[in-house]
């Protein structure tokens, strides 16, 4: 095996039959030339697998870029819907405390109303008792005067 170098791991199976041809007497020069095509033809292959890898990978991400953009959009709206049903949410939470507020209003204003009635109505009571005494008093006082005039 002199003068094959670190070609001895090749077999002379995995050479071409045109290598064959070109064999020199010891076949060196024909196994370099075999070796040499199969080199040419591996980073051919290596070469388009990396085109094939990268057009595959370009269009991978192109495809995650899209597919991110729509998500986007997506959410966007979502905010938006969710923004502007928030926004009506509050309007109709500050209409009912409004409301809430106006009703506690009137509500103070009748309890006034309703304690101004009571302290009148119990003013009235008062003067009613004061009257009927009064008028008792009269009654007693006018039943003597009969008396006395008889």
């Amino acid at each position: 095996e002199g003068g094959w170098g670190d070609l001895g791991h090749l077999r002379w199976a995995d050479l071409s039959d045109e290598c064959m041809d070109d064999c020199g007497s010891d076949g060196s020069a024909g196994v370099l030339t075999a070796m040499a095509r199969r080199a040419k033809k591996q980073e051919l292959v290596v070469a388009e697998f990396n085109a094939l890898l990268s057009s595959q990978m370009t269009t991978q991400q192109q495809f995650f870029e899209n597919r991110q953009r729509e998500q986007e959009h997506l959410f966007h709206a979502e905010l938006v819907d969710r923004k502007a049903e928030t926004n009506r949410k509050k309007e109709v939470a500050d209409e009912l405390q409004r409301r809430v507020d106006e009703v506690k209003s009137r509500n103070a204003a009748l309890e006034a109303e309703i304690a101004a009635a009571n302290s009148e109505s119990e003013a009235s009571r008062r003067q009613i008792k004061k009257l009927e005494e009064l008028n008792r008093r009269i009654s007693a006082e006018q039943a003597e005067f009969e008396k006395k005039a008889k």
